[in-house]
């Protein structure tokens, strides 16, 4: 009788629940397109040229991302070029599966975060300057895609998975000056993070 009982008073609930989380995650899904399509057609429709990729392969993180939040203080703090493409920044290190403090981290080192760069070059990174050798990038965006697909199709993917390892070909005549330096504004910005209260 309680086994009868049960499963009367348990399925329409649990029918129920599941039908309400299903509605709920395709309105969200649904949402989510509508702004992906929005954001990248007026803004950042270069990336799919820069990549060769579809730009609907790009996960859209929302703007209460912690990460986003984080990101953009720690850059505005330090008075960053950078401060205005942080849901790029985040956005290419989701797409490329690397941690999204490296490429900001990088440039921090490299240029005081973009503001100590080669005139009209848009390169933060150190990426490609040597001797009289300027690498240019047609934006902010350019760059940050361009670098996060490098970091990991010619470093990580070659066995390069971290900082240190990093070092040994983006600056191997700096003996642990530069990724100690990384490391340390990589710390910094995960201190930002842990104090962003979660919205």
């Amino acid at each position: 009788m309680k086994l009868i009982l049960y499963l009367i008073v348990w399925f329409p609930i649990s029918s129920l629940l599941l039908l309400i989380s299903l509605f709920i995650l395709s309105h969200n899904k649904y949402k989510l397109n509508v702004y992906a399509d929005k954001y990248f057609s007026e803004e950042h429709n270069s990336i799919e040229s820069i990549l060769g990729t579809k730009v609907v392969s790009i996960q859209v993180t929302p703007s209460n991302d912690i990460r986003i939040i984080a990101l953009e203080k720690f850059l505005t703090d330090r008075k960053s070029p950078l401060t205005s493409f942080t849901r790029v920044i985040v956005a290419q290190a989701d797409l490329w599966g690397i941690d999204y403090t490296i490429v900001p981290a990088i440039a921090m080192q490299e240029s005081n975060g973009c503001n100590r760069i080669p005139y009209n070059s848009n390169n933060c990174w150190g990426y490609g300057i040597y001797g009289n050798n300027i690498t240019y990038f047609n934006s902010y965006e350019e760059a940050i895609a361009q670098v996060s697909k490098i970091i990991k199709e010619a470093y990580i993917k070659k066995g390069l998975t971290n900082i240190t390892l990093l070092e040994d070909r983006w600056a191997p005549s700096s003996n642990g000056l530069w990724s100690s330096s990384v490391n340390y504004f990589i710390n910094l910005i995960k201190e930002v993070e842990k104090k962003t209260p979660a919205s």
